[in-house]
């Protein structure tokens, strides 16, 4: 991967599909291309760097976009889309200090300013001083719900602080607690803080054919056992909610205007008020078909399928 790896799968049945089938094409970045010491021609701010300016330490793997304290830098996306699997690596270079408090990844609708966090939590946890959690939060009306479209009509998951996510799952089902994040050096005796040297990998995947209509937030440990889960080991994020529930799945909101999930047009790296020392590594953002747009795709591919024949 160099740069911006874009590719684009502009299929005349998948455009004629749909005014509004989302566009299908895939950007990475590993950040190998950039200058070391530069800021990096595809991210708004943060520079690209092959240690950790906070204690000198290498990166593994190479360059990174390093966004430090108090840097959010945004992408501006090939083509605006409403169904998308976000990824992306984060190095923490301030350990148990801060955490990722603050930092992580986000997304902007298309058309405004408004924006979408996943992130460390800021405050609260256990200890106070390293943040165990991960929030989500989203400073619109129209903005993600925990449950399903006939729960939660007047719960808006918005302002500055978002909500925290305090379960964690393996299947959607489990709950396996409220911390997550921290490592868990000795079998069977937490510890409750962050490595030295803590790298974590985040996902987001909005309108996906597989669970259409919702959010769903994604986390795992890479260099650590985490209290609860082994190193390597996806864990998804919910929330805890009225009367023992728990709610995995985030409702998106329907732009009026188009009568479809609202588009994004723009992703995010880092943040606004982060203070973690984070440092990005393998971003990827895959836009794929719509749900609705899958089965038209599937029908336009039979015919070429027959000539093959």
């Amino acid at each position: 991967m160099r740069k911006s790896t874009i590719v684009l799968l502009c299929c005349g049945f998948v455009v004629a599909s749909s005014a509004m089938a989302a566009p299908v094409y895939v950007q990475t970045w590993d950040f190998e291309d950039g200058t070391v010491g530069q800021p990096h021609p595809d991210w708004s701010a943060g520079t690209v760097q092959k240690n950790g300016p906070f204690s000198g330490t290498p990166y593994p793997k190479g360059n990174r976009l390093y966004t430090g304290d108090n840097v959010a830098s945004w992408h501006t996306l090939a083509q605006p889309t409403n169904s998308f699997i976000y990824t992306t690596q984060m190095w923490t270079d301030a350990g148990n200090i801060n955490g990722i408090r603050k930092a992580g990844m986000g997304y902007r609708y298309a058309g405004t300013t408004h924006e979408v966090w996943f992130e460390g939590d800021d405050q609260g946890g256990w200890p106070s001083s390293a943040p165990s959690r991960m929030r989500f939060g989203d400073s619109w009306l129209p903005n993600p719900r925990p449950g399903t479209v006939d729960q939660w009509d007047n719960y808006q998951w918005q302002g500055g602080g978002g909500r925290r996510l305090e379960r964690s799952t393996l299947d959607g089902v489990t709950n396996l607690g409220s911390h997550y994040l921290p490592s868990l050096n000795t079998p069977g005796v937490p510890d409750w803080e962050f490595p030295k040297f803590a790298e974590i990998e985040v996902m987001i995947k909005y309108n996906t054919p597989d669970n259409p209509g919702t959010v769903e937030l994604w986390f795992r440990s890479l260099n650590y056992n985490a209290t609860r889960s082994a190193q390597d080991q996806w864990l998804r994020l919910g929330w805890g909610g009225y009367a023992g529930a728990n709610y995995y799945d985030f409702v998106l909101g329907i732009n009026p205007a188009t009568n479809d999930y609202w588009e994004i047009d723009a992703i995010k790296l880092g943040g606004g008020a982060a203070w973690s020392q984070a440092a990005y590594d393998n971003v990827h953002f895959q836009s794929i078909p719509e749900p609705a747009s899958l089965v038209l795709v599937c029908l336009a591919a039979i015919p070429m399928l027959r000539r093959r024949r």
